[in-house]
Parts: structure tokens; sequence; C-alpha cells
């Protein structure tokens, strides 16, 4: 294969990720935030990019089907593997992650209509 060949080949395969001039799409903030979250796990040594890479193919498996939206089943693939990692890593108690998850729904259920979510500390 040619590198022009691989080039194709490394373009369509990321189609769902690029934008004109080869940019990162980013649809939402939390997307941009769950790859930095993993990013910082990573560098801190909270995790391995090996366990990252692992547990995030596995998830990407997990969700594959041929007519689901490529870019969202990323994303919650992201999530998926974050969740995991931080549970098999003990880095959060249950209690406090079922904690943020009931502030996230409070503060998502009282925003009003196309306002931004505003989490309480």
């Amino acid at each position: 294969m040619s590198i022009n060949e691989s080039d194709k080949t490394i373009k369509t395969s990321l189609q769902p990720f690029l934008r004109d001039q080869d940019q990162p799409v980013f649809d939402e903030q939390w997307q941009v935030q769950a790859l930095g979250m993993a990013d910082l796990l990573i560098q801190s040594g909270l995790i391995s990019a090996n366990e990252w890479s692992q547990t995030l193919g596995k998830h990407l498996k997990h969700l594959q089907t041929t007519d689901a939206d490529q870019l969202q089943s990323y994303y919650q693939a992201v999530l998926n593997a974050l969740e995991e990692l931080i549970q098999q890593q003990e880095l959060l108690t249950d209690s406090q992650i079922n904690y943020r998850e009931q502030a996230w729904k409070d503060a998502y259920l009282s925003t009003p209509h196309g306002q931004p979510v505003k989490l309480a500390d």
C-alpha cells in the first residue's frame, strides 16, 4: 500500500471524528472533558495507557453496530471505559459516585430548557 493509499485509509477510518481541515469534532464540552479525564488518569499514573486502550477497545467492540451513530457510540464507549477503570482502581467509592450522579440529575432537572446545566459544589 502506498503512502497516499494509507492516508486515505486512515482518513476514511477516522471520518466520524474529522471536520474540515482534519480538525477533531467535539459536539459537546463533556466529550472533551471525558477524554481529558482519561488523559489525566494516565498522566497521574492512576491507570496505565495500556489499561486505558484495552478497556476502551473492549467497550468500542461491545457498542459496534452497523446502524449506530459512530461518534455517539465512541463517546459512550469512552464513558463506559472511564467508569469501569474508576471502579476497578477504586478511585471513587460507590457512595461518591452515587452522590455525584444524583447531583447531576438534580441540576439537570432544575435547569430551564436551553440554559447550561450548573452543578452545585
